[in-house]
């Protein structure tokens, strides 16, 4: 079974058996706005569910899918009776959020065991056929996979002769640089340099609930989003590709799908402390809220768990991930000087 079906079954059984005491008529608030929320609140009338709204904490519209949108500080006062979490990953830390920021002690369920699930299932735009002719593609060789950090002006990517190589997001801002595979997972990336990527040589491999790059349909793989994957087997479209809080975790599971025998990462600060937190300080619009020194540090202990959970998936399958990234990006992993995998002095 698909990651796409499992997850829509997951989420049928988990409302049937979870609202089965609630009557029809209940005030129900999904707290979320993103796609998994969106597919809860068009699951609901299936059910016979109907007095239906989302909550999010600012909103910034007022209605989302023909629904009413309100602020989670607004529930109890409008007679919602129940909040079901529109997230996979987190559902405690929602409900954690809602009672401690927003004093709200209403009843809040949500999914278990929903990280190994499909982030957007709402609709399927993967090609199995497309996704299944990468696999083994390279295989036996070498793979980087290239992150964003400012420490990437140490370890220049250019300066990469031989094997496979993976890179992200703003990468393409890098004058004399295309890599071998171009990945993204936000649609935010869309926003910040569609036009760059539409100019790419590479195939893009993209995150199925992005919007977006038609033009590049005919280099195009899709693929599901989920927060991490049970190490049975490497599947994309059966299992779904983790993510983990970086598109790190998808390069390094792709490149064990299509063949690498060792995989090295540069470029992996993992440290969003100081004023520059990628390559290049046109990474980020000046637009973009900054970061507090806590919010750096929740996002890099995020990161750094999904690429620990990525990293023992694929090491018991016998890839060998190494760490060529110029600082000291507290993850642990085995350290590999880059110079000595380009031929170039120390």
């Amino acid at each position: 079974m698909s990651i796409f079906k499992r997850t829509r079954k997951a989420i049928e059984d988990w409302l049937q058996s979870d609202l089965k005491d609630y009557p029809k008529d209940t005030r129900i608030a999904v707290f979320g706005a993103a796609s998994y929320a969106r597919f809860i609140a068009e699951t609901l009338p299936k059910l016979g569910y109907d007095n239906i709204l989302f909550t999010v904490s600012y909103p910034r519209f007022r209605t989302l899918d023909g629904l009413e949108v309100m602020s989670i500080w607004d529930l109890e006062a409008n007679g919602v009776e129940l909040v079901l979490s529109g997230s996979l990953s987190n559902t405690e830390g929602q409900r954690d959020f809602i009672r401690e920021e927003g004093g709200v002690q209403l009843p809040f369920l949500g999914i278990a065991n929903g990280k190994t699930l499909c982030v957007e299932p709402r609709e399927d735009r993967c090609d199995p056929a497309r996704l299944a002719s990468l696999h083994n593609r390279h295989e036996g060789e070498r793979f980087y996979v290239i992150a964003n950090g400012p420490s990437l002006n140490e370890t220049p990517p250019e300066a990469i002769a031989d094997g496979i190589r993976l890179a992200a997001n703003g990468i393409v801002l890098r004058e004399g640089f295309c890599p071998d595979y171009y990945f993204m997972i936000d649609q935010v990336g869309i926003d910040l340099w569609e036009s760059q990527v539409l100019t790419l040589e590479a195939p893009v491999i993209l995150a199925s609930h992005i919007d977006g790059l038609h033009q590049r349909e005919d280099s195009l793989y899709r693929f599901p989003v989920c927060f991490s994957v049970s190490d049975e087997a490497i599947d994309p479209y059966e299992a779904g590709v983790p993510v983990g809080g970086t598109v790190v975790n998808a390069m390094m599971y792709f490149a064990a799908y299509m063949g690498a025998s060792e995989i090295v990462i540069i470029g992996l600060d993992n440290n969003y402390h100081g004023q520059q937190t990628h390559f290049s300080e046109a990474y980020r619009p000046k637009s973009f809220p900054e970061l507090t020194d806590d919010m750096k540090d929740w996002w890099a202990k995020r990161q750094a768990n999904g690429i620990w959970a990525t990293v023992g998936v694929l090491q018991k399958r016998g890839v060998r991930v190494m760490d060529a990234t110029a600082v000291d990006n507290r993850l642990g992993l085995e350290r590999c000087p880059f110079h000595a995998l380009t031929g170039r002095p120390s």
